[in-house]
């Protein structure tokens, strides 16, 4: 495991100190239905919760530091077919090491810290974006989920406490949210490829049918005639 016991070292809280805190990773994506060849963004977001402890069991922590994977899992062809840049992170950390992975199952690797003092609160932190690129030639209906694997460390004041998905002696079990991103079908009628259906695509079919562009043969037959205005005024009509 990459980064799992990264910070482990650090933990000098033991774990009934801190019996009630908590860290949760969120995945958020830009959308969970990409249509072949677009962008995907996704932001990792940390958050913290005492969970009812007592004032000063452990105070409201900074982010001392993190580490672990992106992980996608689910379908093989798919899995072949996304692009992850390299993260950027968070301006307030400090130091970090990123980086895309072009092997399944981690696709983005992290590791940063000690750049977050206090307040880390209830309100979840952005600490990295990437973006995954869906190859044009995905099928539509398959899908992947992202998950974080891995360690973060909270800090307050002379006190570490170190939370994993795969907890060892003195780390607390760490929450994560999964996400699942499902490729949708291209919509054919937005011809502009803007996301929405106007009048700009009615334009661009009219000068794709004029020009003699075989972008505008909606029903595949090999010639412009009045069937492919017809097959375009149903797709348009249809929405995405």
């Amino acid at each position: 495991m990459t980064y799992q016991h990264l910070f482990a070292t650090l933990c000098l809280t033991a774990a009934t100190t801190a019996f009630a805190q908590s860290a949760t990773v969120t995945l958020a994506p830009s959308t969970n239905t990409p249509a072949p060849g677009d962008t995907v963004t996704v932001t990792l977001d940390v958050g913290h919760s005492t969970g009812g402890a007592p004032s000063g069991s452990f105070g409201s922590p900074g982010l001392y530091g993190f580490g672990g994977d992106i992980t996608a899992s689910g379908d093989a062809g798919l899995l072949a077919q996304i692009t992850a840049s390299a993260p950027s992170t968070n301006a307030l950390l400090t130091f970090g090491q990123f980086s895309s992975v072009t092997t399944a199952p981690g696709i983005v690797r992290a590791a940063a810290g000690r750049g977050l003092n206090g307040g880390l609160g209830n309100t979840p932190l952005t600490l990295l974006t990437f973006d995954l690129t869906i190859d044009p030639a995905a099928t539509p209906g398959s899908s992947v989920t992202l998950d974080f694997d891995g360690t973060v460390v909270l800090a307050a004041g002379d006190l570490l406490l170190s939370i994993s998905t795969d907890p060892g002696v003195n780390q607390l079990a760490l929450t994560t949210a999964p996400v699942t991103l499902t490729v949708s079908a291209p919509c054919q009628a937005d011809l502009n490829a803007d996301g929405v259906l106007d009048n700009g695509d009615i334009g661009t079919f009219v000068s794709f049918f004029l020009g003699g562009n075989l972008a505008a043969d909606f029903n595949g037959d090999g010639i412009l005639d009045n069937g492919d205005i017809g097959a375009f005024v149903a797709a348009f009509l249809a929405g995405c």
